[in-house]
């Protein structure tokens, strides 16, 4: 690029394994600035996340209702799946055994889900008694998670077909996106 050295950052990425491919020719100043802003926005999730969980905390300890337990949990999922999602747990918490990684958000996102699910369960439970149909789904929901849940460590196998590891990911995005939905229509519903 021009006389003076430059440094080169070469970044690979493999299917699901929360690596970003990229190329920057920049020099050191820039480079640096480029992933200083990136920690800031990872970091900025993991601090909002970690303030609500707080306050979660504190609302169990002072009122001790159930939902703030589920809640404190929900937290704990999709904090967990944010800092997986941006590729910060790999490199700290398995990166001999990257198998792993393959689980991780799959098993943190179907948690967040169902947890959540439960909280408005918790919270919409007299609504809910007057509408039987809707109360069978939610209370169906538990057996598909814990199949789900189940499954997802065929991912662990590394002799596990392609076409199974495809139809597992899809089963869960789907899983997500009906659970989300469910999410989404109960309070409306209300």
């Amino acid at each position: 690029i021009r006389p003076k050295p430059s440094l080169y950052l070469i970044v690979v990425q493999a299917a699901q394994k929360n690596i970003n491919i990229q190329y920057n020719l920049q020099d050191h100043d820039d480079l640096l600035k480029h992933y200083v802003a990136y920690d800031r926005f990872v970091f900025f999730y993991i601090g909002i996340a970690f303030m609500i969980s707080a306050i979660i905390l504190l609302a169990l300890f002072l009122f001790k209702q159930k939902v703030f337990a589920v809640y404190f949990g929900y937290m704990i999922c999709i904090s967990f799946w944010i800092i997986d999602h941006y590729g910060r747990v790999f490199p700290y918490l398995y990166p001999r055994m990257p198998v792993i990684n393959e689980i991780a958000k799959p098993l943190s996102s179907l948690g967040a889900a169902f947890l959540l699910l439960t909280v408005q369960k918790l919270i919409f439970k007299q609504n809910l008694k007057d509408s039987p149909q809707l109360l069978n789904i939610i209370n169906y929901l538990p057996r598909f998670f814990i199949a789900m849940f189940v499954l997802i460590f065929l991912l662990l196998i590394p002799a596990v077909p392609g076409m199974l590891k495809a139809a597992l990911t899809v089963l869960w995005h789907a899983g997500l996106i009906l659970t989300i939905a469910l999410i989404a229509f109960i309070p409306l519903h209300f």
